[in-house]
């Protein structure tokens, strides 16, 4: 995940400074929001959150339940919107650095990133397998967060599954429209984004 992409990146760029990460639920959000903690929100498409979070839970939970946490959980922070220091996945993996610089920018810090090179993605990927390794030295593929041969030739299947099913494809139609808002920047396209999703067909 990028969660746990960002908090290896972040860790060995700054080893001593404190982070809390992986709190996927709205509460601790809206606490820090209100103590005014400095703090990134990332966000991803919602097809490849959704098969990637069903597949995490190896069986465990279905799409369905996948899809409607995403739309619960960002239905639960819309209010808090205008206050979220929001990061798509694809800047958060690719350049994080970025990601650093705008949040020091925005909150006064002074955090420092690593470069954006084959050394820091190598790094940041042994950072993530130790973070998941088993006591026996193993590594389960369907949840460590770095890409992985075993969950892709798994991904097609949900997809497919995801997008043939009417009403997980009304639902998505929800999912998207948070995603959009989210990561819209202009207030018209956040007025136009805000009117799409109180259409009645976003709602399943």
């Amino acid at each position: 995940s990028a969660n746990t992409f960002a908090a290896a990146a972040f860790k060995l760029a700054n080893p001593d400074a404190s982070l809390a990460s992986h709190f996927h639920i709205p509460a601790f959000i809206i606490h820090n929001l209100r103590s005014r903690t400095p703090g990134v929100f990332l966000i991803r498409r919602p097809e490849a959150s959704i098969v990637s979070w069903t597949l995490y839970w190896e069986g465990r939970m279905k799409l369905e339940d996948s899809l409607d946490y995403y739309v619960d959980f960002h239905r639960s922070l819309r209010p808090y919107l205008a206050r979220l220091f929001v990061v798509p996945f694809e800047q958060t993996t690719q350049r994080f650095g970025e990601v650093i610089r705008d949040f020091n920018s925005r909150f006064g810090t002074g955090y420092a990133s690593l470069p954006p090179n084959a050394t820091t993605r190598a790094r940041c990927n042994t950072y993530v397998e130790d973070f998941i390794r088993s006591g026996d030295g193993s590594v389960n593929e369907f949840r460590v967060s770095r890409p992985s041969a075993k969950r892709d030739g798994l991904k097609p299947t949900l997809l497919a599954a995801l997008r043939k099913s009417p009403r997980l494809s009304r639902k998505l139609k929800t999912a998207e429209a948070f995603y959009t808002l989210y990561t819209g920047t202009s207030k018209t396209a956040v007025n136009a984004r805000e009117n799409a999703l109180n259409a009645p067909e976003c709602w399943p």
